[in-house]
């Protein structure tokens, strides 16, 4: 049986495969069902070493498929992250902006850009004198916000505890 690999290369490639191989190489390739595989594979009429050379040959070409795809993933969530920075920077620069200028809206012809108030938050003053009963204890006790938030937005006041309201830039 001729060698798949010489020095950490592949000596042949999938152009070299016959066509029910080069077949079984482009389903494997894809999402494809099992069943489909199966009528693949039991179609190559080669002997169980000839099949076995061949899906060794399939399988060294898919190893180097998955090392691209990784790669590739790699890169995309990378650029991802930059493009997701560069967007937050763009709209701080604007929030900032128009906080400076005391411009709360801004209409052009394809787009209203304006600042609004999020929904109001809890912020945690001194948790030592916020009461147990207004904290959950999941492995050690911390505020339960959404208890905090309903009760301080109903304008109960709790020790160690605030609404605050921050804003955002809103681009439609």
């Amino acid at each position: 049986m001729p060698k798949l690999f010489e020095g950490g290369r592949i000596l042949i490639h999938l152009y070299e495969l016959t066509d029910g191989y080069k077949n079984l190489s482009d389903l494997v390739s894809d999402e494809v069902q099992d069943e489909v595989l199966l009528k693949a594979l039991e179609t190559l009429k080669d002997s169980i070493e000839e099949k076995a050379q061949n899906i060794a040959y399939i399988l060294a070409d898919m190893d180097t498929d998955i090392s691209g795809v990784e790669y590739e993933i790699k890169r995309l969530q990378a650029r991802k992250k930059a493009m997701e920075g560069n967007k937050d920077r763009l709209k701080q620069y604007l929030f900032d902006n128009f906080k400076k200028c005391g411009i709360d809206k801004i209409k052009t012809a394809t787009h209203t850009i304006s600042i609004q108030n999020n929904k109001a938050s809890v912020n945690i003053i001194d948790i030592d004198v916020l009461p147990k009963d207004y904290q959950k204890h999941i492995d050690k006790w911390e505020p339960d916000k959404n208890m905090l938030y309903d009760l301080l937005k109903s304008g109960q006041t709790i020790p160690g505890a605030e609404l605050v309201q921050s804003q955002s830039l809103r681009v439609r």
